[in-house]
């Protein structure tokens, strides 16, 4: 089961407002590290990660 998973059944529970702050704060640390990133690879893989995290909070949200 994937964490994407966990949560969405989770948000099904109600516990939506935890989750959701959880994850923003995932997609904000990212971003702090996507911007003082200087190596090109990486750089890519969090840009990869985060176009997943934002539309994942995205459906997520949706359920809230």
């Amino acid at each position: 089961m994937t964490k994407f998973e966990k949560d969405y059944y989770e948000m099904l529970k109600g516990a939506g407002r935890y989750i959701l702050k959880k994850r923003m704060e995932e997609i904000k640390e990212l971003k702090k590290e996507q911007r003082s990133c200087k190596n090109r690879f990486r750089f890519q893989c969090i840009c990869q990660t985060l176009s997943r995290l934002e539309w994942e909070y995205e459906a997520l949200e949706g359920l809230y």
